[in-house]
């Protein structure tokens, strides 16, 4: 007689789980290319910064408004910083930010401003824009940035 092998029954195996792809590492960008950081720029001479990144009727209105903030309080600086000049005295207190249509003279948040002149137009009321066809308010600015100017 034969006698029949038995063979003993196991559960198969689990499968190992699929580990999850790798992550593709994200690319290194520049930093000019991330939209607003320009840290190339920090500490540029005002001079350069005027030279290489305005032109036109924006470059001769920035020029004009450096000259209003530096005869209205001659102790404050002007540094490039966040791509735009910051004036500052004990610390910033006003910027100039250049636009595609416009330029934007505008003040730091901690400051409070009595406004007279009604130049500032933003919600907060912290800027004012101007354009091509606008003229600067000299005596308004003029008061407006020794206000500023105090408080630092």
């Amino acid at each position: 007689m034969a006698t029949k092998k038995t063979t003993k029954r196991t559960a198969p195996k689990k499968k190992k789980a699929a580990k999850p792809a790798k992550a593709k590492p994200k690319p290194k960008v520049e930093s000019a290319a991330i939209g607003r950081k320009v840290a190339h720029l920090k500490d540029m001479p005002i001079d350069d910064w005027l030279a290489q990144r305005t032109s036109g009727w924006q470059g001769e209105l920035i020029s004009k408004m450096l000259g209003v903030v530096q005869r209205a309080v001659p102790k404050s600086t002007v540094s490039i910083k966040w791509g735009q000049p910051v004036f500052s005295i004990g610390g910033p207190f006003a910027y100039i930010r250049q636009a595609k249509t416009h330029v934007t003279f505008g003040f730091w948040q901690d400051i409070e401003l009595k406004d007279p002149a009604g130049l500032l137009k933003d919600e907060r009321g912290r800027s004012f824009t101007l354009t091509q066809h606008d003229k600067l308010d000299v005596k308004g600015v003029t008061a407006l940035v020794r206000g500023a100017a105090a408080q630092r």
